[in-house]
């Protein structure tokens, strides 16, 4: 699948290497925690992918468009590759 190019910083990334390198930091499923934890999109397990892509949509100007559209590609690059992230703590 080709996802085209996304531009971080300046540097233009494909798909499969933006989910080596994009961080999302979460505050956890509560909010509870007082400092984020980062992952990196490949890291992100589906629960909070799902999760994350809903709240985009709910709030689109809180971020850059092409967030949604890396969520949403990741989402579909997992199914293609049939690749399950489980939920962590």
């Amino acid at each position: 699948m080709d996802f085209g190019l996304y531009e971080i910083d300046g540097v233009k990334y494909t798909h499969e290497k933006v989910r080596e390198v994009f961080r999302w930091g979460s505050y956890g499923k509560n909010f509870e925690k007082p400092e984020p934890s980062y992952k990196f999109l490949k890291d992100i397990s589906n629960d909070h992918l799902l999760n994350i892509i809903n709240w985009l949509i709910q709030y689109p100007h809180a971020y850059p468009e092409q967030t949604l559209t890396m969520m949403s590609n990741e989402l579909r690059f997992r199914t293609a590759n049939c690749i399950i992230v489980d939920d962590y703590n």
